[in-house]
């Protein structure tokens, strides 16, 4: 998740609308600099010393009063020196949720806002839950019905594998509601977050 440095906590340019998500504020501006701000990080690994720089784009807008505000963000790299620009975030995540260039009529969302796919992370996290509920399971098997070997009726014999292929039934679901209700979730978002572009954009 890229976060934006910098963040202003306080700044006379935002507007603020209050929405189900939380606060968004909303900025409109001129660019008026543009550069990058430069980190870097020094480890140590096997083969010595290294030292890992990363540039993340800078801007400097001023709103129509002349207030001057600084961002610093991935989706703020195509920005050029007298662009039109709208931002909105979520400064108390220290979040920025959408940029508009409307010298350029482009738009570009971070990927917050993204849905979450059935990836590898989502497919790792079942198989573990499967293997944790499974092994649960088959222990309530065991000390509800005995060893295998020794159930003797019909139900002795078949519960235990109901409570298997329920374990596996809740391994699989637990996931996916999440998932699913996470990409409402930023739906809703991504909406909240249009209709302040369009508004500002105005």
């Amino acid at each position: 998740m890229s976060k934006m440095e910098a963040w202003p906590q306080t700044a006379p340019a935002a507007d603020r609308h209050t929405t189900a998500h939380g606060q968004l504020h909303v900025w409109r501006g001129e660019v008026v600099s543009v550069g990058d701000r430069v980190t870097s990080m020094t480890y140590s690994g096997s083969n010595g010393v290294h030292t890992r720089v990363n540039a993340i784009p800078e801007v400097w807008i001023k709103d129509a009063n002349g207030q001057e505000t600084r961002f610093s963000h991935g989706l703020l790299a195509e920005c050029r020196v007298g662009h039109e620009i709208v931002i909105v975030g979520d400064v108390a995540k220290d979040q920025l949720l959408g940029l508009r260039n409307l010298s350029t009529g482009q738009t570009w969302y971070s990927t917050d806002m993204d849905k979450l796919p059935v990836d590898a992370g989502i497919i790792l996290f079942t198989a573990a839950l499967g293997v944790l509920f499974c092994g649960i399971s088959w222990m309530l098997g065991i000390a509800i019905f005995g060893e295998a070997w020794g159930r003797k009726t019909w139900w002795q014999r078949t519960a235990p594998e109901l409570l298997y292929y329920g374990a596996l039934a809740i391994a699989v679901m637990i996931p996916e509601r999440w998932r699913r209700k996470c990409n409402r979730r930023r739906v809703a978002l991504r909406t909240s977050v249009d209709r302040q572009i369009e508004a500002a954009s105005k």
